[in-house]
């Protein structure tokens, strides 16, 4: 028999033997695969479906509080996986919701639609068509949220493609590389809220604003090692960009008949109103704007007279259809309507 100091070494030996870790080298995604294994033994794996179909049934039920409830779960869900959209009875359901009487419940389908398209980046045209046919909607917060969604479309999209990208893109290609392909729909859209209530209208001009009318943003990281001429080039770029948008979303308010519109939203983002109260500490910061807003607008116009020139010049040739010739003479006819010398270069 062994002492009672060798017993005790023993068992330290044989403690100390499995406390050992054992390193495996796993790469991410085997990590991933061996992690999804385990979860799919829980019992929660295998309830999904009936936690969805629960929430589906929540979604038909008479209180507006508990039905937008249920889209807001929903949409968490949506966030984790937004292929759960894609199933038809989900589809379904969230398109029964945009039709709701209450007008919390059509936000919040709308708002859980909009995060399914930025988390994903798949801009389907029945989803557009979903989300933009709402901005007619009875209720202001509806059509607040989605002028958002439609401004975070647009600016979204450029956003993704880097200036450094942008500056080795020929002019031509531009407007396929920073544009989805509703933004100009998408922009007028947005201007027939012009004549909304106060709120509304304030969103419009500030959307109008950060699309159209605004300094083009220059990161300077991407930029330090550009000579002035790549910059003027990318300037251009994006102006030649602004300029057809602008063409294209009047075309499509004059084909709707809404006209005055575009109108609207110039005189009241470059007119000198009197200002409110509380706009009077900000005079200097409106009076800046208003004079870049005016510096842009003179650029695009004189892009425009240039595409016109383009058009006369080369229309018989290529047998271009003028109606774009006849969309960029109305835009330039609104501009000039607000102030005459945006053509003052550009006359002979």
């Amino acid at each position: 028999l062994g002492t009672q100091s060798d017993f005790n070494q023993k068992n330290a030996e044989n403690l100390n033997e499995r406390k050992k870790v054992f390193v495996i080298d796993l790469d991410y995604s085997e990590i991933e695969c061996i992690n999804k294994f385990l979860a799919s033994t829980r019992h929660l794996a295998h309830s999904f479906d009936t936690y969805m179909n629960q929430i589906l049934r929540i979604l038909g039920e008479r209180e507006v509080s508990v039905r937008s409830r249920a889209l807001k779960s929903l949409s968490e869900v949506v966030d984790v996986d937004p292929k759960v959209l894609l199933r038809p009875q989900v589809w379904s359901a969230v398109q029964a919701r945009l039709n709701d009487q209450a007008t919390l419940v059509r936000e919040a389908a709308i708002d859980l639609l909009g995060r399914y398209i930025f988390s994903t980046n798949c801009i389907k045209d029945e989803y557009y068509e979903q989300i933009a046919n709402r901005i007619g909607d009875t209720g202001v917060s509806v059509r607040k949220r989605v002028i958002k969604i439609l401004r975070d479309l647009i600016l979204g999209t450029r956003n993704n493609h880097s200036s450094e990208n942008l500056m080795e893109e020929s002019s031509e290609s531009v407007n396929n590389l920073m544009n989805f392909a509703h933004s100009a729909n998408a922009c007028m859209r947005i201007i027939t809220c012009i004549n909304d209530e106060e709120g509304v209208k304030k969103l419009v001009l500030d959307t109008i604003y950060q699309i159209w009318f605004s300094p083009i943003a220059l990161n300077s990281n991407q930029f330090t090692q550009a000579t002035q001429e790549q910059i003027h080039q990318y300037s251009e770029k994006i102006l030649n960009m602004r300029a057809e948008e602008i063409s294209e979303a009047v075309m499509l308010l004059l084909k709707d008949s809404h006209n005055g519109f575009f109108e609207a939203v110039l005189d009241n983002l470059m007119s000198d109103k009197i200002l409110k109260s509380e706009e009077i500490s900000k005079a200097q910061e409106i009076k800046n704007k208003k004079d870049e807003i005016k510096t842009i607008s003179q650029r695009i116009c004189n892009i425009l007279a240039d595409k016109l020139t383009e058009i006369s010049d080369s229309g018989q040739k290529l047998q271009i259809d003028n109606s774009k010739s006849v969309a960029i003479f109305y835009t330039l006819s609104i501009f000039c309507r607000y102030d005459a010398t945006f053509l003052k270069d550009n006359v002979y």
